[in-house]
């Protein structure tokens, strides 16, 4: 008796550690029973840790997947209908580690599968720079790029797995495309203090909604996020819903007075698997509907391919502009072709059009260390001044 109950008191007490309510989580996934008998202030601990090891372990992630999209009609009440227009197959690998990260994309033609363009997109968070290139295909084609602190808005778009990520590279200056809630768990812990947590027991599922308005926002009518969430699969989003309805004062050169604004997006996942310790989506399907398209929506399947944590080294993600590459360097305010080692030729360097030659920055050669050279040469004249001087105590 005394035995059982010893036992009993020590799986309780061990509880807390093994699904992260004290210590490392390391292992965040239970059953759902067990997320039930936890107090609220527990379950949520739970969730925020969870959350926390997702967002930790994606800085070094490698992804490659394949999106195909289409425009459909849709009614006022929800209901689908016919298919409008396919989009570009989108094939994209993504490479993240230390603050930085690269894009290659692939589009094709729905119709016969023809290359459209391939997208390279390279940007370091720590150097605040970007490069991107485009290399066109079919009639036009042609290889060009762009060196800047501004992101490229149609590589980062092509990946469609940033909502899983972390969202280090969204910040108020190099911001690409996505506002922060569509990371979901950063913006999950953003907005914890305003988490509604709800238990489906048929489904064995937690539900978790909050307020979700937009940074320019002046009147919200209805935001709402809302996550369905699998205990077993260590709290992994199984689908996403995401509601606004407001009124938004954003950017005055594009849009001189207040607008409103409406959207409806659902995502679902179909298919997922253990990646390196966490449950990850491999296959998720996505809707969604804006005011300023009213009549269709859009929907788009993405599969991946291949995922990993931990693997990405800084050679994943070097770029190299291949030789012939027409460059705008936006930051020294030129533009020029490059060579066979991606460096621009002297004869092709000419200010971009428009620019006060005053306001140009050419190139500089490759830098060395002054430092350097100058410790070398006072070493070798350390050593030769002693072995002069032990040539002079001989004789």
């Amino acid at each position: 008796m005394i035995n059982t109950i010893f036992l009993t008191l020590f799986c309780f007490l061990l509880l807390p550690l093994q699904f992260g309510i004290a210590g490392d989580a390391s292992t965040v996934s239970m059953t759902y029973e067990q997320f039930e008998a936890l107090s609220s202030a527990d379950q949520k601990n739970v969730l925020i840790k969870a959350f926390e090891k997702r967002i930790r372990v994606s800085k070094n992630t490698y992804v490659s997947l394949e999106t195909i999209g289409e425009q459909r009609q849709c009614s006022s009440d929800g209901q689908i209908g016919e298919l409008i227009t396919n989009y570009p197959t989108e094939v994209c690998s993504l490479w993240i580690q230390k603050g930085k990260y690269r894009i290659d994309a692939i589009r094709y033609k729905f119709s016969d599968n023809s290359i459209i363009d391939e997208m390279t997109a390279v940007f370091d968070l720590n150097e605040g720079l970007h490069k991107g290139m485009v290399f066109l295909r079919g009639n036009k084609t042609r290889i060009f790029g762009r060196i800047d602190t501004t992101q490229d808005y149609v590589p980062f778009c092509t990946t469609h797995y940033w909502y899983w990520l972390h969202s280090d590279y969204c910040d108020d200056k190099t911001e690409p495309h996505f506002y922060r809630r569509d990371y979901f768990f950063p913006d999950l812990l953003k907005n914890r203090e305003n988490w509604n947590i709800s238990l489906l027991p048929e489904e064995k599922i937690i539900r978790l909604t909050y307020p979700s308005p937009t940074k320019n926002a002046i009147k919200v009518a209805n935001n709402e996020r809302s996550y369905l969430l699998d205990p077993s699969k260590g709290f992994m989003p199984v689908s996403v819903k995401t509601k606004i309805d407001e009124l938004l004062d954003d950017d005055p050169k594009w849009f001189p007075e207040p607008r409103k604004f409406k959207m409806d997006m659902r995502l679902e996942v179909k298919e997922s698997k253990l990646v390196d310790g966490i449950w990850m989506p491999i296959a998720f399907e996505k809707w969604t509907q804006v005011s300023w398209v009213e009549g269709k929506i859009n929907f788009f399947q993405t599969k991946v391919k291949d995922i990993s944590f931990g693997k990405v080294s800084s050679t994943d993600t070097d770029f190299k502009y291949p030789e012939g590459t027409d460059i705008v360097d936006a930051l020294k305010g030129v533009h020029y072709k490059t060579d066979a080692n991606g460096e621009p030729i002297d004869s092709t360097i000419k200010p971009l059009h428009g620019l006060d030659p005053s306001q140009v920055k050419l190139p500089e050669p490759p830098k060395r260390n002054i430092n350097i050279v100058f410790i070398v040469a006072g070493i070798l004249l350390i050593v030769t001044a002693l072995y002069l001087q032990f040539k002079k105590c001989r004789k």
